[in-house]
């Protein structure tokens, strides 16, 4: 018997399923249709990408009835941390922003929120992507470097960047995992795991190969993830960066490298954001300037 995917809405305000848990639902189901807008997203692209094979509104019936909770622990763990972030955070906006960058969750985004970093260019600052997870990559390799040097040499029989390294990647996979595993943290994933993996080699790698392999992997388990938009930006990210930082032998001052990145990356973006979503932000290069270095650090 095959899963069956359904999109479903309640009016029943009693119904509150929480994530993980299996109910027994009376429903009425609809092919997965939906209107095509000028400007607006393609929705049956969507619905198609994340495999929802119907559209369904629940009945009000006592035949609705929660079955157990102990179904897809991970998305509970997921759910049960954002809402003791929403506990503990008393400002609404803020706690929507704290669980978003926690793990991946952004139900609880205002509108007027999307619209600002929409605006400003800043949107891949609020979903987990390549940023986040090697900034926690690299914040778990030095801690764990710092760990082997104080305490852990007489014990761990690895080398200190061995060490450092298998810590480093572990934490970015608990990281990527918890926020749901979406393809620009996948390919972060596999490019972090091809660079340490030559790295501990001691050998040399061009760097589109680390690019390539993860693009091979992100189609291998996902073949349909070109339909997201997220796909093109991500891997379109990448190949900007790498033109950009390879091939020379003298480094630019960091603060110039920062700036000429920043402006590639931004202008290679713009054919993308435009054939995705209908619009760019003007402003977006600019706002990034000073957003990513703050968030960053934050």
């Amino acid at each position: 018997v095959r899963a069956l995917r359904a999109r479903l809405v309640s009016w029943d305000a009693r119904l509150k399923p929480r994530a993980g848990e299996r109910w027994r639902l009376l429903l009425t189901l609809a092919p997965p249709r939906a209107r095509l807008n000028p400007g607006s997203p393609d929705m049956e692209r969507i619905l198609f990408h994340d495999r929802i094979h119907a559209l369904g509104t629940v009945v009000n019936s006592s035949f609705n009835q929660r079955l157990d909770d102990g179904h897809r622990p991970l998305n509970a763990v997921r759910e049960r941390i954002a809402l003791r972030i929403h506990e503990q955070v008393a400002d609404r906006e803020a706690a929507a922003l704290i669980a978003a960058l926690a793990v991946g969750v952004t139900g609880a985004m205002s509108h007027e929120q999307w619209r600002v970093f929409n605006a400003t260019g800043t949107t891949h600052l609020v979903a987990i992507s390549g940023l986040h997870v090697t900034l926690f990559a690299v914040v778990a390799f030095a801690a764990a470097r710092a760990l082997w040097t104080a305490v852990l040499y007489r014990i761990v029989p690895w080398k200190r960047e061995t060490f450092a390294a298998a810590v480093g990647f572990i934490a970015a996979v608990l990281y990527a995992t918890l926020a749901g595993l979406s393809v620009p943290t996948q390919r972060t994933l596999i490019m972090l795991g091809v660079w340490l993996l030559v790295r501990s080699m001691a050998r040399a790698s061009a760097p589109f190969h680390s690019l390539a392999l993860a693009l091979l992997a992100v189609l291998l388990l996902d073949p349909f993830a070109p339909l997201a938009a997220g796909f093109w930006l991500s891997f379109g990210a990448m190949v900007a960066i790498v033109l950009v930082t390879s091939g020379r032998f003298i480094r630019r001052p960091v603060l110039v490298e920062a700036l000429v990145v920043q402006a590639v990356v931004s202008l290679a973006l713009v054919p993308l954001t435009l054939a995705s979503f209908g619009s760019a932000s003007l402003i977006g290069p600019l706002a990034n300037l000073l957003a990513v270095p703050a968030m960053s650090w934050v």
